[in-house]
């Protein structure tokens, strides 16, 4: 398997198991801390809520390269069976310029946050790292869509990515 198939199946999955197992141990630390020690860590939960809102959107990017992102299926019965493949493209096409939208809000508010050069309360990390992730997530979200979007198109009979 070469790297980048390697990181395409398994770029977001690897990290966000990571980013979750840090999230765990960084929260069993301060509840030792905190009740077996009597002190508490001034620094765990901020980094510990960081870590979750990296750790969310990096998951939508995965959902969507998994196909399973919200949606409606029951509605897309209300169409005729010939229409229902375009129905489910142009939801993900939809779905695309959304990601889009969202990266290139964000982007502009990561500007924002930079030239105000705000930190956090506890740890000092510069804000803009925080705001930074939705736009990480969408982008690597508009990639997978793309990519779904092209296996749909490829592969007409099939419904799901288990050929992927």
């Amino acid at each position: 398997m070469t790297i980048l198939r390697f990181l395409d199946k398994y770029f977001e999955i690897s990290i966000s198991v990571f980013l979750l197992l840090f999230m765990t141990a960084l929260i069993a630390v301060q509840v030792f801390m905190r009740y077996v020690m009597g002190e508490s860590l001034s620094w765990s939960e901020e980094l510990a809520r960081y870590v979750f809102i990296w750790l969310i959107y990096l998951m939508i990017s995965y959902s969507a390269r998994e196909m399973k992102h919200i949606k409606i299926d029951a509605a897309l019965g209300l169409f005729p069976q010939s229409w229902q493949r375009w129905v489910v493209i142009l939801g993900d096409l939809l779905f695309l310029a959304f990601a889009l939208f969202i990266v290139k809000t964000t982007y502009e508010l990561v500007l924002k946050q930079m030239m105000l050069d705000q930190r956090s309360t506890a740890l000092a990390i510069p804000l803009w790292m925080i705001y930074a992730a939705p736009g990480v997530g969408f982008f690597l979200t508009a990639i997978r869509q793309v990519q779904t979007i092209i296996w749909r198109l490829r592969n007409p009979d099939k419904s799901n990515i288990e050929e992927f």
